[in-house]
């Protein structure tokens, strides 16, 4: 079972539905475009679904096309001929965020046009998995290098066989094995040298550490509209992470269907109310997701400072902790209140306690 939940560009919802089966399936994604089709007077007429690489099949962009719908999705392709992009420099755009800029470069064909995008916000996050990829390289390395030096000392293990076998272990426990060309040379069964290189896998993978291509036969837009248009995608994620942890989506343990569809609807509302806020929050310039919202304001909290009286009563005075600057920010920007509640004190009678008898 999976919600299909439509977005506008602003993250606003527009439709929700509860269909059975996984979206990659063109069963499924047929569905969700004929419940489209139905919903004539909710979108403009011309609609482009923007999806990413994991549903981006060529039956499903098939099925995209033959429904008569415009796309934009990431490209499965990992890479293409070095000829196909031009040679011109990147063109350059700023982010929402005023400090992130993304390098574009564009092919038009006769049916689609290919986007070539380097995120420098990709790949600062990549870098990370670009240092383990290089550690992994070079202990493969070294391994290789280290079997290689023992094909010219004596008693050491020259059969040919077992040299492969020590290679194959080898690509196993490193998992970089694909990305290098290795060549065992054997003279009468016995391994005499090995000689290995990165393959062009290896170059491409490199490559692309912070690029992706995007994928649409919108030939109407330009570099940035299109990468705008991808960039939507990311509204619908952040939409779903929400759901799933803050709104309560997940999880869920109902057994039956009518329960789970109305637990899914409910957090649906509230998801409503929560875009509201954060477009009011862009608009006025702070682009925090609501994660990061929440986490600033939760040290904002009301206190109880409790006194006894000499007369025997209790008084609870109830106040608010001062805000911060961050927490004033965003009060500023949604335009409420910086205190929600006023002091308050609460005088009571002391509550008499039973004391044990003592052994």
């Amino acid at each position: 079972m999976r919600n299909f939940l439509t977005v506008d560009e602003e993250g606003f919802p527009k439709q929700s539905k509860v269909f059975e089966g996984n979206v990659s399936e063109p069963g499924t994604l047929k569905d969700i475009l004929d419940g489209l089709k139905k919903e004539d007077g909710m979108f403009s007429n011309d609609r482009t679904i923007v999806m990413d690489a994991g549903i981006a099949t060529e039956e499903n962009i098939a099925l995209i096309r033959k429904s008569g719908y415009k796309y934009v999705v990431v490209s499965r392709k990992k890479s293409f001929e070095d000829t196909f992009w031009p040679e011109t420099d990147e063109e350059k755009i700023m982010l929402s965020d005023g400090k992130t800029t993304l390098g574009m470069k564009l092919v038009r064909t006769e049916e689609e046009a290919f986007l070539l995008c380097h995120s420098e916000a990709k790949e600062a996050k990549e870098a990370k998995e670009k240092s383990i990829l290089s550690l992994k390289e070079q202990r493969f390395e070294e391994a290789l290098s280290a079997i290689k030096e023992g094909l010219e000392k004596p008693k050491r293990q020259k059969k040919y066989d077992t040299i492969i076998e020590r290679i194959g272990r080898l690509k196993e426990r490193y998992k970089v094995g694909n990305l290098y060309t290795i060549k065992v040379e054997q003279t009468d069964g016995k391994a005499t040298d090995i000689k290995f290189k990165k393959n062009a896998q290896a170059q491409a993978k490199e490559e692309a550490i912070g690029t992706y291509v995007l994928r649409t036969n919108r030939l109407d837009l330009s570099g940035e509209e299109i990468s705008k248009l991808h960039r939507s995608l990311s509204t619908v994620e952040e939409s779903f992470k929400t759901m799933k942890g803050n709104l309560g989506l997940r999880p869920n343990f109902h057994h039956t269907d009518t329960p789970t569809i109305a637990h899914v609807h409910v957090t649906v509302l509230a998801y409503h109310i929560l875009a509201g806020i954060l477009k009011k929050l862009r608009t006025a310039g702070v682009h925090y997701n609501w994660n990061t919202i929440r986490n600033i304001l939760a040290t904002h909290i009301r206190v109880t400072t409790t006194m006894n009286t000499k007369d025997g009563c209790v008084i609870d005075v109830r106040t608010c902790t001062a805000p911060t600057e961050k927490q004033h920010t965003i009060y500023n920007k949604l335009q409420i209140k910086h205190t929600p509640l006023g002091r308050k004190n609460i005088k009571s009678p002391m509550k008499t306690q039973r004391c044990s008898a003592e052994k």
